[in-house]
C-alpha cells in the first residue's frame, strides 16, 4: 500500500501533463466550421503565394499518392512542363537560372554606364554593353580575323591542309587568353547527339560557400 501511496503523485503529474499537452494540441487544430484556436503565421506576400501556387500546380490529383507518390506529386509539374529544344534536361533550378539570367540582364541594360572611378558593378555593365554591341557591327568577320591574327591565328579555318603554328592547344588559349572572359569546351550536339561541336560559353565561378 505505501508502494501505491508514493506512485499515486508520479501517476497524476504524467496524467496531468498527457492531458495538458493534448489540450494544447487540440487548441491549435482549427475547427469544421473554419474557426482558429491558436496563434498562426500565415505568409501571404508575393513570394510565398508563387511558391503556393508551384506546389499547388505541381500535384496530379488524378493519381493516388498511396500507388505512386512521385507521379501525384510532380505529375502536374511534368505535364505543364516539356524540355526547351535547346536543352537535354529542365527543372526549377535550371528555371530559377533562367529567371535570375533574365534578371541580370535588365538590370545591366538599364544601368548608367559610368566610365570612371568605376566600382565592379560598373565594370560588369561596361563590359556587358561591349559584348553587346558586337552583333550590332558591320565588319564583324573582318574584325574577328583581326583579333585572331594579333593573336597568333593568322589562318582560318584550319584543316589538316593548314600549317600548325602551335605545338597545342594549351599554347593558343594561354595567348589568346579566351578563358578570361569564355569557357572552351567540345561537347554532344544537343541537337544532333551523332556529332560534337566546339561550345563557347560563360565562365563558372567556384562555388561559395555560406560563411564565404
Amino acid at each position: 500500500m505505501r508502494e501505491q501511496h508514493e506512485l499515486m503523485p508520479a501517476t497524476n503529474l504524467a496524467v496531468v501533463a498527457f492531458l495538458s499537452a493534448w489540450a494544447s494540441l487540440v487548441a491549435s487544430v482549427p475547427v469544421e466550421n473554419g474557426e482558429t484556436k491558436g496563434n498562426y503565421t500565415v505568409c501571404d506576400t508575393e513570394v510565398c503565394l508563387q511558391r503556393a501556387k508551384l506546389i499547388s500546380e505541381s500535384i496530379d490529383e488524378c493519381v493516388d499518392p498511396c500507388e505512386d507518390f512521385y507521379s501525384y506529386a510532380c505529375g502536374g509539374w511534368i505535364k505543364g512542363h516539356n524540355i526547351p529544344e535547346s536543352k537535354s534536361s529542365t527543372g526549377t533550378s535550371e528555371m530559377q537560372d533562367d529567371q535570375l539570367q533574365e534578371t541580370l540582364k535588365s538590370i545591366l541594360e538599364n544601368m548608367t554606364v559610368v566610365y570612371e572611378c568605376q566600382n565592379i558593378t560598373d565594370k560588369a555593365a561596361v563590359a556587358y554593353n561591349a559584348c553587346m554591341a558586337v552583333p550590332e557591327l558591320k565588319d564583324q568577320p573582318d574584325v574577328m580575323r583581326e583579333i585572331m591574327n594579333m593573336s597568333g591565328l593568322p589562318h582560318w579555318p584550319i584543316t589538316n591542309d593548314t600549317e600548325i603554328m602551335f605545338a597545342n592547344c594549351t599554347e593558343v588559349l594561354n595567348k589568346t587568353g579566351i578563358f578570361t572572359v569564355l569557357s572552351v569546351h567540345v561537347d554532344r550536339d544537343v541537337m544532333n547527339l551523332t556529332s560534337n561541336i566546339i561550345r563557347l560559353d560563360q565562365i563558372e565561378f567556384n562555388t561559395v560557400g555560406r560563411t564565404e
